[in-house]
């Protein structure tokens, strides 16, 4: 078990804690200690190395059905030891609408983020999410996902944590999709996705 692994798992602990505590003022400031957590482990080690950066610029279709807006394959044997993860950020555009909307980042079969905001605003999100491997078929990863330009007014958070259980000598999809629940096309569009390796 590596220091990093310990660091993922403590953190895990507080954004679950942050999803169910009663206090909404004690939950913000989990979420933000959670986001501080992120940055910490990111500058562990040397410094990302980037396995791909897309520009997509796709939106959903003007229907209800879940569609893929970006994709990226990890090679198989990437992660090649428990020091080692991945690191997977998304961006885009939330238009004006009363619907409910989901955003969800799969690591293989596994969703590691899934959002589900209604934000009446024309606003922005981000996603982001570490996956940390934790043996040849085991992984654990916490995403994170934000909604609104404002975290003091209209900012809305999303955290979860998983435990993918994918064969790391294998290829493994990684992909960003979005859905509505009305048929108006285009409003959730990514503008851009980074895959980094953390080593």
């Amino acid at each position: 078990m590596t220091y990093k692994l310990e660091f993922l798992r403590l953190t895990e602990y507080f954004s679950n804690l942050a999803a169910t505590h009663d206090n909404p003022t004690i939950r913000k400031s989990l979420h933000l200690a959670v986001a501080e957590a992120f940055a910490t482990l990111e500058s562990l080690g040397e410094p990302p190395l980037s396995l791909s950066v897309q520009a997509p610029n796709v939106g959903t279709d003007a229907d209800t059905s879940e569609k893929t807006l970006g994709t990226y394959t990890l090679p198989g044997g990437t992660l090649a030891s428990e020091v080692e993860a991945v690191k997977i950020t998304a961006f885009g555009t939330w238009a004006v609408g009363t619907d409910s909307r989901r955003i969800r980042l799969y690591f293989g079969s596994t969703v590691i983020l899934d959002t589900n905001q209604v934000h009446n605003a024309a606003s922005s999100w981000r996603i982001s999410a570490l996956v940390l491997r934790d043996g040849a078929a085991s992984q654990v990863a916490l995403g994170e996902g934000i909604v609104g330009a404002d975290p003091t007014i209209d900012e809305l958070r999303d955290l979860l944590s998983t435990t993918p259980a994918e064969t790391m000598s294998g290829d493994i999809i990684i992909k960003v999709t979005g859905q509505n629940t009305a048929s108006t096309a285009n409003t959730i569009v990514i503008k851009g996705m980074m895959v980094q390796l953390i080593q």
